[in-house]
């Protein structure tokens, strides 16, 4: 069972580090994982003659929050994202969100996020959520099955 935010984070990292790095390589090009960010939870550089940038959130969920909260008050990165939908970002940025009560894994696009807004509007000027209906909204990955779909992700656009 995954108990925050940071536990989901770190398993994400081990499979990048580890599982995709390892297939990334097989298909003749290598991912780095920065350690630090500012735009998003988790970057992933990759090397070789083609060079490209992909983010990945994580939120978790909790049922007795009833929420999941991006951005802060006042603003923040991730309400800008949503608001203004770079089209480099909705290719190159996923949101990875888990709930207490089990072990899948949930991605979105930027612009499929902006569906399970609270409120169905971002504001710069108070915290802003997303509705939990997304995980019934939303197809449910294993632990493979991300695996699966972070290396088809990242490897398909190169």
């Amino acid at each position: 069972m995954i108990v925050n935010e940071k536990t989901i984070e770190c398993k994400i990292r081990k499979l990048l580090e580890n599982e995709i790095s390892a297939l990334c390589k097989e298909a003749g090009f290598e991912i780095v994982i920065l350690d630090n960010s500012a735009i998003a939870d988790i970057i992933i550089c990759v090397n070789g003659d083609t060079q490209k940038l992909f983010f990945i959130e994580v939120k978790y969920y909790k049922p007795g929050n009833n929420r999941i909260g991006f951005g802060q008050k006042g603003g923040g990165i991730q309400p800008e994202i949503l608001m203004k939908l770079p089209d480099y970002l909705n290719s190159n940025m996923r949101w990875i969100f888990c709930r207490e009560e089990d072990d899948a894994f949930y991605v979105l696009q930027n612009d499929e996020c902006c569906n399970f807004v609270a409120g169905n509007k971002i504001s710069l000027d108070k915290q802003n959520n997303f509705r939990p209906d997304l995980f019934e909204n939303t197809e449910p990955l294993s632990e493979l099955d991300l695996i699966d779909f972070l290396f088809i992700w990242i490897s398909s656009t190169l």
